[in-house]
């Protein structure tokens, strides 16, 4: 696959910490059991090996994957969970993870290979990256150069995924909106870090990892999508009224 390179810039706030080689990568899974695997492959298989990666399998499918996949490495620790929504499994993974630093990863997405490497020499409290997506095997065209200068490239192009390496003070100081669990909660937690302008987010130059557009990302149902859409808007109405749409209030030159 091709990697897009991109300028690199700090986005906003200046507080950070001396990053470490203590990294979880948190997998939440529920009917992503035929993607699992590659996902957590895509974990071991770091050039900077985190300590762990915790994996949550919310569905039968999956659950009945757990051995199989604590076998890969010894890295890998799987818990057999009831369902619950991704927000709320976030939050839980956050508050058990053993280390300084965690990485969020979707059951269906693939890191890759110097990820963990690559952010971590970022420096930021959160170090963020771009993603490419795949969709019917087959990689999307993305504009990225036009986008990222476009002055809604932080909505386009950074909130929509949380994929990034994540001190865990942060995570635990903005909570993921269980409200927002069927649409707009990785959006949610950017602009609430952004609006405080204090943890350091830098953006890194190129794709790092891997969207798979899967055909369970077409069952949300779109009433649902909207709704929980709208309740971001109006939760945050502020933001995208005074700032969103004037990109030097948000990010520095």
């Amino acid at each position: 696959m091709g990697t897009t390179t991109l300028s690199i810039r700090p986005i906003v706030g200046t507080k950070t910490v001396e990053h470490s080689d203590d990294i979880s990568i948190l997998i939440p899974c529920y009917g992503k059991a035929a993607f699992i695997k590659s996902a957590v492959q895509s974990c071991i298989n770091q050039t900077l090996s985190p300590k762990n990666v915790i994996v949550y399998l919310m569905d039968k499918e999956s659950q009945d994957m757990k051995s199989e996949l604590e076998q890969l490495s010894p890295i890998v620790h799987c818990h057999l969970k009831e369902q619950m929504n991704v927000s709320k499994a976030r939050n839980e993974l956050s508050k058990n993870c053993p280390t300084d630093w965690l990485v969020f990863l979707d059951a269906d997405d693939e890191l890759d290979s110097n990820f963990l490497e690559v952010l971590k020499n970022e420096k930021g409290a959160i170090s963020a990256c771009y993603h490419r997506i795949i969709k019917n095997g087959e990689e999307q065209t993305l504009d990225y150069p036009r986008l990222y200068e476009h002055k809604y490239h932080v909505r386009k192009l950074l909130t929509q995924n949380l994929t990034s390496l994540i001190y865990k003070e942060i995570a635990l100081e903005y909570p993921l909106d269980e409200d927002l669990c069927n649409g707009g909660e990785d959006t949610d937690f950017w602009i609430r870090v952004m609006k405080d302008k204090k943890w350091l987010i830098t953006l890194t130059d190129k794709t790092r990892f891997t969207y798979n557009m899967t055909s369970n990302d077409n069952l949300t149902l779109r009433s649902s999508f909207e709704e929980s859409l709208f309740k971001l808007m109006e939760k945050h109405c502020d933001f995208y009224l005074n700032e969103l749409y004037n990109s030097t209030s948000i990010c520095s030159k």
